[in-house]
């Protein structure tokens, strides 16, 4: 199958135990484009594209399974975190691709100097001439190419810097959850169920640049990454995703972004919030009084204090949407905390309240929509 297929191919094979073998990778309608692009070359639609619509699916060149991470971590007296094995495990995988198999290679080595990659640095030793032509540079990343220049980059220092600014790693839960979890486990001889990949390379999904904003998504089908749209998105658009947790405060956005990828965002959800933060005076002591709030996982009536917040005529409806997003929690809190007084409200108060909670949660789906 070629790798630049339709993306209305029949995926219940990744996504249910159909028995059958999938075949990738699918390239739906997005190509590599270095114009209109947030940092120097991203993807891009093809055509328009619906919400939902699958923009392609890959495997990973390599990968660190999660079993043996767990061996290596059990064995071990607790001075180093799983995220450090699973570096070493990954970085084992590369080398052996270094070794043995130049296509899976060339995928995460055209990240090197790729003057991207999630920031990877422009100082790097790679051949500029070797990209010029994105259909190559796609084929590069799909594991259908080499590239001579970059093989003899193998040591620790410069694989690690591939590694931290462009591998993927468990999605929907950190390391630190995961590292609590296994704790529990550990001694007992039993290996704790986890997904089969704790870190992988996927390299045509590491070219794709950040956005607050995002207008697409990736969810995993064991190690096998399938990639769709979330928002409609037109004709030579860039095709963008969030590196971090988008439900989060502007502050919380960019000192992530700014310590792990080393750059700050400059998205239009950014610049939004900028702005008003600049330019509506007070705004920022009252976020910054909700900071404390937004971050406790207790219940609390901070969504209400919130919407009073919200209720300054001198923010639009954009700079509410984006703030309800950034202070999620305060909305899940205020949400449970009500659920659990309405037991003891006798009508017509507690229809009163699900009103105003209906209210509230309405303003919160939208606020996401």
């Amino acid at each position: 199958m070629s790798p630049h297929t339709s993306a209305t191919n029949d995926l219940s094979s990744l996504l249910f135990s159909t028995g059958e073998r999938s075949s990738t990778p699918i390239i739906g309608p997005v190509e590599i484009s270095r114009v209109g692009v947030v940092h120097l070359r991203g993807l891009v639609a093809t055509r328009d594209i619906s919400p939902g619509e699958c923009l392609f699916v890959v495997d990973p060149s390599a990968s660190a399974p999660a079993l043996e991470v767990w061996n290596r971590w059990e064995k071990s007296d607790g001075g180093r975190s799983i995220e450090s094995f699973a570096e070493d495990v990954l970085l084992e995988d590369m080398r052996r691709c270094l070794d043995s198999d130049a296509g899976a290679a060339a995928s995460f080595m055209a990240l090197f100097g790729e003057d991207g990659g999630k920031g990877e640095s422009s100082s790097s030793s790679s051949s500029s001439g070797a990209f010029q032509d994105n259909s190559s540079l796609m084929d590069l990343l799909l594991g259908r190419g080499t590239l001579e220049g970059n093989v003899g980059v193998t040591d620790k220092k410069a694989l690690l810097g591939i590694v931290r600014r462009n591998a993927f790693g468990p999605d929907y839960r950190n390391y630190a959850a995961i590292e609590e979890e296994w704790s529990t486990k550990k001694g007992t001889g039993g290996c704790p169920p986890v997904s089969r990949r704790l870190l992988g390379m996927y390299p045509l999904s590491a070219i794709i640049n950040h956005s607050c904003e995002p207008n697409a998504v990736r969810v995993f089908a064991g190690e096998t990454m399938l990639v769709h749209s979330s928002a409609s998105i037109c004709k030579g658009q860039e095709i963008l995703w969030s590196y971090i947790p988008p439900s989060q405060t502007y502050g919380q956005r960019q000192s992530q972004i700014l310590s792990k990828y080393g750059f700050r965002c400059a998205c239009a959800r950014c610049q939004n919030e900028s702005s008003a933060l600049e330019s509506v005076e007070g705004l920022a002591e009252q976020l910054a009084s909700m900071d404390e709030l937004n971050l406790q996982y207790t219940m609390g009536k901070g969504a209400t204090k919130m919407e009073e917040i919200l209720k300054d005529k001198r923010l639009s409806n954009e700079t509410r949407r984006y703030l309800r997003v950034g202070y999620t929690n305060l909305y899940i809190n205020h949400f449970n905390s009500t659920l659990l007084e309405l037991g003891e409200i006798a009508p017509p108060n507690a229809n009163a309240i699900r009103e105003k909670v209906l209210l509230l949660a309405t303003q919160l789906h939208f606020a996401f929509a």
